[in-house]
């Protein structure tokens, strides 16, 4: 329940300020008013002399959350294991977290004290590796019970089960970035779709032609196939295999590889695919202070297939893990 204390407008302020002396205001959902009466999102009764209601439609607000304020609460309950906390996603109404825990118990504690950060989260999971080529996660339940809920960001829908497909919401500059990058000339492919976390706001808000889609793991192909459903999008096909061997004969005008392990692999697959010139988004981890070194791969890799990159601009995605970066890089290339 989303309980709120109702009262009169007039006495709105004092009672605020008793409720944060108190430490049960919400500051998850936003204050609201109408026709002179407020009603003030609460995590708990703390007065018998107040009016208490559950809202039926609470507007929910972003916290702003510092790591330092998550990591000494966290601190209470597993203690020093707080300061492997690096950063939190919200997924739809799951918060997917990295921490070595052991025992039930700190895992149980860990996920209430997470959900009262984030009050309109049902489920807290601790995700503990990437395995096999599908790109799984490896992914346990702290607290809750769905895994499987409805991401939105950007005007699109993402449905997924965080337990079986891969959703970084760290990389939301990117999607933004992606989903007006394109335009109504263009056939695009995507040669790792995973849910259509590219695929979606570029078909939405650059409107392509076309963008095809490919993405070899059965459970994420569901989902993008459901989302290109969802989103009521008509200029997206979706193909269940591996990107190699799905280049579609029609020449495209981009390339997505948003993979970011051993993406040389797939490289030349990706220029064979455009016309006699074209725009190539490829990602990839780097060791920092090793940015130049993969550029110039990259041209050495287009000049033995015939191409010139004629342009390439590098982009930071996110800090991936000490030494590491996640970065993209946009190339431009022609025969």
């Amino acid at each position: 329940m989303n309980l709120a204390v109702r009262v009169d407008k007039r006495e709105a302020e004092a009672v605020r300020r008793k409720l944060l002396k108190d430490g049960v205001l919400d500051h998850g959902r936003a204050i609201l008013e109408k026709r002179g009466i407020v009603e003030i999102p609460v995590t708990r009764r703390a007065s018998p002399h107040l009016e208490y209601i559950g809202q039926k439609n609470p507007v929910y607000r972003p916290l702003r959350l510092s790591l330092e304020t998550v990591r000494e609460s966290l601190k209470e309950v597993i203690g020093e294991k707080a300061r492997h906390l690096r950063r939190w996603e919200l997924v739809g109404d799951v918060i997917v977290v990295n921490l070595p825990l052991k025992t039930p118990k700190e895992k149980e504690k860990t996920g209430r004290l997470l959900l009262k950060f984030f009050p309109r989260a049902k489920t807290v999971v601790n995700r503990l590796g990437i395995y096999d080529t599908f790109r799984q996660p490896r992914v346990e339940v702290l607290y809750g019970g769905k895994t499987e809920t409805l991401h939105r960001e950007n005007k699109c829908k993402f449905k997924m089960d965080v337990t079986m497909v891969m959703f970084s919401a760290g990389n939301l500059e990117e999607r933004r970035r992606m989903a007006f990058i394109s335009n109504r000339d263009e056939t695009v492919l995507d040669m790792f779709a995973g849910i259509g976390q590219f695929t979606i706001p570029m078909a939405k808000h650059s409107r392509p032609k076309k963008v095809l889609a490919i993405e070899k793991n059965p459970a994420a192909f569901r989902y993008l196939w459901e989302n290109v459903k969802l989103n009521g999008l008509d200029n997206v096909e979706v193909r269940l295999g591996d990107c190699r061997e799905n280049i579609p004969k029609e020449k495209v005008d981009r390339v997505l590889m948003g993979y970011i392990f051993d993406t040389r692999v797939f490289l030349p697959y990706a220029l064979r695919a455009l016309k006699g010139e074209g725009v190539i988004h490829y990602h990839c981890l780097v060791r920092r202070g090793m940015e130049k070194n993969e550029e110039s791969i990259l041209r050495r890799t287009a000049s033995s297939l015939g191409f010139k990159a004629t342009r390439i601009k590098r982009r930071k995605v996110k800090s991936y893990s000490p030494g590491y970066h996640h970065l993209v890089f946009d190339v431009d290339v022609e025969r």
